[in-house]
């Protein structure tokens, strides 16, 4: 469904798109990717795919326009699929001015608009680490 880039930069079918995953996860690799496309019918048909060959998490689009992520967010909670799901943060490797002011009140409102989508972060250790992934 659809055509997404290879790595290389090269286009790929859907079928070939599924192919590389499925080389991932006969690997033991979940390419989280998968989960990035707001298409919910090529969406549905990749993560089923993926999900049937041992997915445990996958990565979905940026949830900063609220309006363009709710059906998102419906969809996959309606499939049973928001354990799976993660949901990058505001910030790579936030300074810790950073993770206060943006990574912080960015996750509460993940958690207050999007009950149950969890939220990943590439940091070092910052004080109230903790705080940030309670908030809410």
């Amino acid at each position: 469904m659809g055509q997404r880039n290879h790595p290389t930069g090269k286009k790929m079918t859907g079928d070939d798109y599924r192919a590389l995953c499925a080389l991932f996860l006969e690997h033991h690799l979940d390419p989280i990717t998968v989960g990035s496309n707001r298409d919910l019918k090529a969406l549905d048909e990749n993560l089923e795919f993926c999900l049937a060959r041992g997915l445990m998490y996958f990565q979905t689009p940026s949830c900063t326009k609220l309006e363009e992520f709710q059906p998102y967010y419906k969809h996959l909670n309606e499939k049973g699929w928001l354990a799976k799901a993660l949901v990058y943060s505001a910030r790579d490797e936030p300074t810790e001015d950073q993770f206060r002011t943006l990574v912080v009140p960015n996750t509460a409102m993940i958690h207050k608009e999007f009950p149950g989508l969890r939220v990943f972060l590439a940091t070092q250790y910052h004080p109230g680490l903790d705080q940030a992934w309670t908030c809410g």
